[in-house]
């Protein structure tokens, strides 16, 4: 169905004289014309809420507002029931689905916790979905993309919602797989009562329906599985899991990424062995075996890597690999951004030295995992000094301590992401011809110029309660001045009491002065009774010029997130040559976290990001990784 078909007209006063009868209006005129009103309801996809806002508030949109909206169909477990019932009730909608979630799986948002249920009507009312888009959609219509993240042993249920209708099938997109290893030789009678053995063969089954003998870019494009068990396996489930992976690896040429998280090295084993995606572009290994018996053979890994060199985001962790048979590293992949090494690689290898140097289009190296800092230094110290032009944004949170940034920054280094101590300061005035960063509380910052870190987009500073005076906060003028001109997202982590610190309205009016800040994280300290976000936030205030979202999170409790909504009163529509300085008038918007933490992908794959600021490297709201 087209969405000009279903655009509304504007209505115009009724009168007895057509010569007589007046202009329309300019927003009448506005929304006459289809392709103004296309372009606004595209813009409003991004914030995926606006368009619900929209709908129930302006009849005459509200269909072609659903129609963008219901683009991007996430059907998870938390809401899975309303959505089934607004489709049912609007059938219109259907042909309009492009890309559609299947999320049932707790594991996927909580790793590792206890052993969830999961809503026994959720798989039913997915055979009730598709069926409503077989029969609503036209005859030759392929269907939407899938992609679908759910528990193993729920492979029986996903098989029979998908069988009768195979061309479906051959719409999945992405498959993402939890797999809890039930069927431990201690406890397998006891799963079998509660669980069908035939996950793995039913997922099988299922594979072999979406990859027809002529594979193509629309086929599965992402796989990934996740496993945490101390324990193997009962053999006969070993054997299940096998012909699964033999399957993907004979019939499935269109994997452009593959993510592996593995208890035993031997769950991936078979993959590694036969494995040849001649489309990979992002390949994420972590093997954490304990035992040293069944773990990843590193020649089977660098066979993988010699198979496949077209890859632009490398990711390997092996927690049992000894340190005297790390990866060989020989390969030259020409289009690598991204380089994650962990365990199983070596920070002092002469070649891992040379395997970064060949790869001059890197973005983005993390060496956290690697476990020496010192080694790590070494490291980037020796590619700044041999390439320093095309290795000096590589430094940063993801791969160095605060303490041994400077010393980088001082050999060449230019970060675009770091992380910071504030300290206590030790004198009153400021020497601007001096120090001016280590004045402004900036602990290992010292004899760091103000155009050396010019280029940080991202800066997470911490402060600790025994180095943070409140009554001195003379640390934001960081973002007053224009020391940091290009800084868009800035994460505040709080150690400490809980009245050791300012509010978060304080923490909202000294960075007001920002002309550059657009994301603001804070992660303040547990408390008894958390802070709410201050009414006056969510009314009517003064933000920083760019400012665009707000993260808020006590301890380990969930994050909220806020957005940024302009006012629209006179005041802020008057022009004032002091804007930038003033701010701009708002308030915070409460935004689902789910909204802002997926993002789809334009070949139907659903990325599910961490929570802003959690990590050693913290995920981000924003793309850091330079141009």
């Amino acid at each position: 169905m087209d969405h000009s078909e279903t655009l509304p007209v504007a209505k115009r006063p009724k009168t007895s004289h057509t010569a007589t009868q007046p202009n329309a209006s300019a927003v009448a005129r506005f929304f006459d014309i289809p392709e103004l009103v296309q372009i606004i309801l595209d813009y409003l996809h991004a914030d995926r809420i606006d368009l619900l806002v929209l709908a129930a508030v302006c009849k005459g949109l509200r269909t072609p507002a659903l129609q963008v909206w219901v683009r991007h169909f996430d059907f998870n477990q938390d809401e899975y029931e309303g959505k089934l019932k607004l489709v049912q009730a609007n059938t219109h909608l259907i042909a309009h689905i492009r890309c559609l979630c299947i999320f049932n799986c707790v594991e996927w948002v909580y790793p590792g916790g206890p052993d969830p249920e999961r809503p026994p009507l959720f798989w039913s009312q997915v055979k009730a979905l598709l069926s409503l888009l077989v029969a609503h959609r036209p005859l030759h219509d392929q269907g939407p993309l899938f992609d679908i993240f759910m528990d193993v042993d729920d492979g029986d249920a996903l098989y029979r919602a998908f069988q009768p209708y195979p061309r479906l099938a051959q719409r999945i997109s992405g498959l993402h797989l939890a797999d809890r290893c039930r069927f431990t030789p201690g406890n397998a009678a006891h799963a079998a009562n509660r669980f069908s053995t035939s996950g793995w063969t039913s997922l099988t089954l299922l594979l072999k329906d979406a990859l027809p003998h002529t594979s193509s870019v629309k086929n599965l494009r992402s796989l990934e599985y996740k496993t945490f068990s101390e324990l193997q396996e009962v053999p006969f489930r070993q054997a299940a899991k096998q012909i699964f992976w033999s399957t993907l690896a004979a019939q499935c040429q269109s994997l452009h990424e593959l993510c592996l998280f593995v208890s035993f090295g031997s769950q991936a084993d078979y993959l590694l062995r036969h494995g040849h995606f001649t489309s990979l572009k992002v390949f994420d290994l972590s093997d954490m075996s304990r035992n040293d018996v069944d773990i990843l053979d590193v020649e089977i890994i660098d066979a993988f890597l010699n198979r496949h060199t077209a890859l632009e985001r490398l990711s390997f962790y092996c927690d049992a690999c000894p340190r005297d048979r790390p990866l060989s590293l020989n390969q030259t992949f020409p289009a690598l951004q991204d380089l994650d090494l962990g365990a199983g690689a070596s920070a002092a290898d002469e070649a891992t030295f040379e395997f970064v140097r060949r790869h001059s289009k890197l973005r983005r190296l993390t060496t956290i995992h690697l476990g020496n800092v010192d080694e790590n230094a070494a490291l980037l110290k020796s590619l700044l000094l041999a390439c320093p032009d095309t290795f000096k944004h590589l430094p940063g949170i993801e791969n160095i301590l605060p303490k041994q940034l400077s010393a980088l920054i001082r050999d060449g280094a230019r970060p675009l992401r770091a992380k910071v101590f504030a300290i206590k300061s030790l004198s009153s005035g400021f020497r601007w011809d001096c120090e001016p960063l280590t004045d402004l509380d900036m602990l290992s910052w010292s004899g760091v110029r103000p155009e050396d870190v010019r280029d940080l987009t991202f800066l997470s500073v911490v402060l600790r309660v025994h180095d943070f005076d409140r009554q001195d906060l003379r640390l934001f003028q960081l973002f007053a001045c224009g020391i940091l001109p290009n800084l868009t997202e800035l994460h505040l982590h709080l150690v400490g009491g809980e009245d050791d610190f300012p509010t978060l309205t304080e923490f909202v009016n000294q960075i007001i002065p920002s002309t550059s800040i657009r994301v603001l994280c804070i992660l303040a300290p547990d408390r008894l009774a958390p802070e709410e976000v201050p009414a006056m936030l969510l009314t009517r205030h003064l933000f920083p010029v760019r400012f665009e979202l707000l993260c808020w999170r006590h301890g380990s409790q969930e994050s909220e997130y806020f957005r940024f909504v302009a006012d629209t009163s006179v005041m802020q529509n008057s022009a004032s040559p002091l804007a930038p300085q003033l701010g701009k008038l708002g308030r915070l918007q409460a935004i689902p976290k789910r909204v802002l933490l997926t993002q789809v992908g334009s070949g139907g794959v659903w990325r599910q990001r961490l929570d802003i600021g959690r990590g050693l490297n913290p995920a981000t709201v924003l793309d850091h990784n330079g141009v």
